[in-house]
């Protein structure tokens, strides 16, 4: 049991800890207590052992990092938060950006553990401060290594067995993944979004069963929650780093083999509008690095999908059943043994990050 009034027990690892002093004070001011404040220079193999925090603070500058880094969070006794140090000086409201990091922190020791956690508004400031009461043990979800060469099944000659085209492959240089969602999806997707950093080394392609007039609230969502550039596809145009592309309702999208997307006047697969199965099948069949998240969703849609895209060698993940407003979806994809990980929006953002923080690393070496 924590202290009366200490929100939660943080060790800062800053690339500069002059340059984290705005973010020291205000995580102070609000009840944060630092167990630790160290620069990554600094970082050793023994702090993952240190077991007098609840979770490590990462506050680093753009593309700052180090071995010691993976090394912690794979093997850290408590949970890792990465943080872009820039990040503060860009909010219009940095007491209230504090606040609900300070709460993210909080869902993260409680996401990432056995934890018996209360979050509580304080009686003196009920808007100011979270109380948060922690009783931990480990328990991450693995990260899971990428990929091994891509073995392309092709036809066995056989009049009965069922053909597999080889798919032209594009070499791309960043990830390109779908995130594919139902009922409950949007509120699933913020979680997800507003647990990315600012600079995300990769794209996405949103397959969200809509109505055409709630495409506008989707985009503003998007906004809102991520500095991620939302796209809605139009003519063939190459995908580019940082952005969300919306597959649309009314027009079906295309990946070509030169990595741009088209979209045409044809119909999506039928009863969806736009189908999950078809957007996977679409990317897993062109982008080389890719892999697809089953968020919140009815059933009927995505086990296809699925099945292409572990065939290619990609990964999917799925939200875990017990925080979806509606399960069926990614519940369907486990149950088919095509899941290969599942957890909560804030854990499957975080273990992205850290894959295709993985991926470039292994590019880098090669």
């Amino acid at each position: 049991m924590m202290e009366t009034g200490i929100v939660l027990r943080v060790g800062l690892v800053a690339s500069g800890l002059k340059a984290s002093q705005e973010l020291d004070r205000l995580l102070t001011e609000n009840g944060v207590s630092f167990s630790h404040k160290i620069e990554l220079t600094d970082l050793t193999l023994e702090h993952c052992d240190k077991t007098d925090l609840d979770v490590w603070l990462f506050d680093l500058e753009e593309d700052d990092w180090s071995d010691i880094l993976d090394e912690l969070l794979d093997d850290s006794a408590v949970p890792v938060f990465i943080n872009e140090q820039a990040a503060l000086k860009r909010q219009p409201h940095p007491a209230f950006w504090v606040q609900k990091l300070i709460v993210r922190l909080g869902e993260l020791v409680l996401a990432e553990s056995n934890a018996t956690i209360s979050l509580r508004a304080m009686p003196d400031k009920p808007q100011a401060k979270v109380e948060v009461d922690v009783s931990y043990s480990k328990q991450i979800l693995p990260i899971v290594p990428a990929s091994i060469p891509k073995t392309i099944l092709k036809p066995t000659g056989s009049s009965t067995a069922k053909e597999e085209i080889e798919p032209v492959v594009f070499k791309s240089k960043f990830p390109l993944w779908v995130l594919a969602a139902s009922l409950g999806g949007p509120a699933a997707l913020k979680l997800f979004l507003q647990t990315l950093p600012d600079q995300v080394d990769a794209s996405f392609i949103l397959a969200q069963h809509i109505d055409k007039n709630f495409v506008p609230v989707l985009c503003k969502i998007i906004e809102d929650y991520s500095s991620l550039r939302v796209h809605l596809p139009g003519n063939r145009r190459p995908v580019e780093r940082g952005e969300i592309i919306l597959a649309p309702v009314e027009s079906r999208l295309y990946m070509m083999s030169d990595g741009t997307v088209l979209t045409t006047s044809g119909s999506w697969t039928s009863p969806y509008s736009p189908c999950i199965d078809d957007v996977m099948k679409e990317v897993a069949k062109v982008w080389d690095s890719t892999g697809a998240i089953i968020f919140s969703g009815m059933a009927g849609d995505a086990i296809e999908g699925s099945r292409a895209m572990r065939k290619m060698g990609h990964k999917v993940w799925t939200q875990s059943s017990e925080t979806c407003a509606s399960s069926d979806m990614p519940e369907d994809v486990v149950a088919e043994g095509l899941s290969e990980m599942s957890g909560t929006p804030e854990q499957l953002a975080r273990h992205f990050i850290a894959y295709i923080h993985r991926i470039g690393q292994a590019a880098k070496a090669v």
